[in-house]
């Protein structure tokens, strides 16, 4: 315990880890220090990412939004912007890139790797967590956070029916209710707009001690805890990723990097992301619009693991966002999160000003460093 109160409070000494700011830097800075620390060989990998996601949202939703406004008057313009725009729209929330995300500009923000073991061991086991921090939002006011989902699925609709409902104006002439159910979306969309102007006007970036300094923490002890206690049949390495906030471009610039040299077969990935308060869970899968299930073997193991010594740990299926995991997920990597939530299901503090040091429950982040080595075990048991 003594460890992690240490680390973490190490790493929120810095008022935030905003992507891509010198604090994220400084952050990294720390991290790659500590593995050193523990006898690690540690990289730090660049990578470009946008230093925000609300400017390339907002682009996506404006050509809907817009595609709304028109369409009364010219359908087929208006059809044609709501499609570009729900397309992506899908892909972003699906965790994949876009053509309106290329024309964000980007900064330079790092991953920092972490690598001990003999490369003639049979397995690697990844060890990843973000360390970058959130900006708050009014979305995420302890009074607004409850109804994220539901708001999101509005959202969805809205912009998935958005295309059908320009394009009847090509068949209806006149339809005093297509004008107005055009404009009562576009209404809506253009609310949820406004929200992310004011995130970037008037919000400032959270501190973060559980969005991710836990998981973070999590991974540094249990790096420790595997210098000391080697594995027999496993490779250890640690990724602790940048900027997962602002579209996990850390994640995706692991993947572009190591994707095409990863065996497939014999690598696991295992992500620790919001393990510092609430009751700790597994995940068996992840999607925002679509379910994307995790490895079945990882999830068969997260299970054995719960039921011999870890009686309080269920299993989640996560729709609420995406992890860092998603990426390497949609490459065929075996991966797994955990995370620990409230009585509610909710992340406690979610992206909001209370993610600080007080609000930490301790034995929740000993508790995930405990289930996480009983789950490295279980997995280099097998051979």
């Amino acid at each position: 315990m003594e460890l992690i109160k240490e680390l973490l409070t190490e790493l929120v000494s810095l008022p935030h880890r905003g992507a891509t700011t010198d604090n994220e830097r400084t952050a990294a800075g720390f991290i790659e220090a500590r593995l050193k620390e523990f006898g690690y060989g540690v990289h730090v990998d660049p990578f470009m990412s946008p230093p925000t996601y609300a400017w390339e949202i907002i682009i996506f939703a404006s050509m809907v939004t817009a595609g709304l406004i028109v369409a009364p008057a010219e359908p087929i313009i208006g059809a044609v912007l709501c499609l570009l725009g729900a397309w992506s729209f899908f892909r972003y929330f699906d965790g994949r890139t876009t053509l309106t995300g290329m024309l964000i500009p980007k900064k330079p923000s790092q991953n920092v790797m972490g690598e001990r073991g003999k490369s003639d061991k049979k397995k690697t086991i990844y060890l990843m967590a973000h360390y970058d921090s959130a900006r708050a939002s009014h979305l995420y006011h302890p009074a607004m956070v409850k109804n994220f989902r539901q708001s999101f699925i509005i959202n969805t609709i809205l912009v998935f029916a958005s295309p059908a409902v320009a394009v009847l104006g090509e068949f209806v002439e006149g339809g005093v209710w297509l004008k107005v159910a055009a404009w009562i979306m576009a209404a809506y969309l253009g609310g949820s707009i406004l929200m992310l102007f004011h995130r970037e006007l008037f919000h400032r970036h959270v501190n973060g001690a559980n969005d991710n300094g836990s998981g973070v923490t999590a991974i540094l002890a249990l790096a420790k805890h595997f210098a000391d206690h080697p594995l027999q049949n496993s490779n250890i390495r640690i990724i602790a990723t940048g900027c997962e906030e602002e579209g996990m471009y850390g994640a995706r610039g692991f993947v572009k990097r190591y994707g095409d040299d990863l065996d497939l077969e014999n690598t696991y990935v295992l992500n620790f992301d919001n393990v510092g308060s609430g009751n700790l869970r597994y995940c068996v899968g992840e999607g925002m619009i679509l379910f994307h299930h995790y490895d079945p073997e990882l999830v068969a193991k997260a299970a054995s693991v719960a039921e011999s010594r870890f009686s309080d740990v269920k299993p989640l299926r996560y729709t609420l966002a995406y992890f860092d995991a998603l990426a390497l997920l949609q490459q065929k990597v075996k991966t797994m999160t955990f995370i620990a939530l409230d009585e509610n299901n909710r992340i406690p503090n979610w992206h909001w000003y209370t993610d600080t040091i007080e609000n930490i429950e301790w034995p929740v982040i000993e508790r995930t460093v405990d289930y996480g080595i009983a789950m490295v075990q279980a997995i280099d048991r097998e051979v």
